[in-house]
């Protein structure tokens, strides 16, 4: 019986070692080959890209990590915009600065044409005196060569019709500057407009 057992064992200990060889044949055998692996030797080597912002900064957030596969335009980093947004809000201050200034110069314009019409008015009203100091100087020069009136009353309305003449001048003179001053002014609305485009 001995030997029957010994018999048995040897079969049992060669069954097992058929099914460990069979299960290691199973396990450690090449996968088939499907079509989706390439085996050989080489060299893989990456694509280099540079990357650049449109504008100089600093960097706030890296939004990838390296080796990450990225697409044309991902976003992989965030600029710090604190400086950009303070020059736009400086740039917004400066077209509303601009604004007003053409407003203002608008409203200067406005004034120096009062100014002229104002100017004007003296004018006619100088002319006016002038007139009546020019006729009543004759009267009193007449009335004096007759000994109507007073050499001191003559004089004194010849010194009125002289005076009234020279208003006339002043009014003309200032007509003149505040003409010259609307212009200045329409000068200061085209330069605001300017600094408007420009801004």
């Amino acid at each position: 019986m001995s030997m029957k057992r010994s018999g048995r064992l040897a079969w049992v200990g060669a069954g097992v070692l058929v099914l460990a060889a069979a299960a290691a044949w199973q396990f450690l055998r090449p996968a088939p080959d499907d079509g989706s692996f390439v085996r050989g030797n080489g060299r893989i080597e990456a694509t280099e890209v540079d990357v650049a912002a449109k504008a100089p900064g600093r960097v706030d957030e890296i939004l990838v990590n390296e080796g990450d596969f990225v697409t044309r335009d991902d976003v992989i980093a965030r600029m710090d915009v604190k400086a950009l947004q303070a020059q736009l809000a400086q740039a917004r201050a400066e077209v509303a600065n601009a604004h007003s200034a053409r407003e203002t110069a608008r409203a200067q314009v406005a004034q120096r044409q009062a100014d002229v019409t104002m100017a004007e008015a003296v004018l006619v009203q100088g002319r006016a005196e002038y007139d009546v100091a020019r006729r009543t100087a004759a009267r009193s020069k007449a009335l004096l060569s007759d000994r109507a009136t007073s050499a001191q009353k003559a004089d004194d309305d010849a010194a009125r019709a002289r005076t009234a003449e020279a208003s006339i001048h002043v009014a003309e003179a200032r007509i003149v500057a505040a003409r010259a001053g609307v212009r200045a002014a329409e000068a200061q609305v085209q330069q605001a407009e300017a600094a408007i485009r420009a801004a």
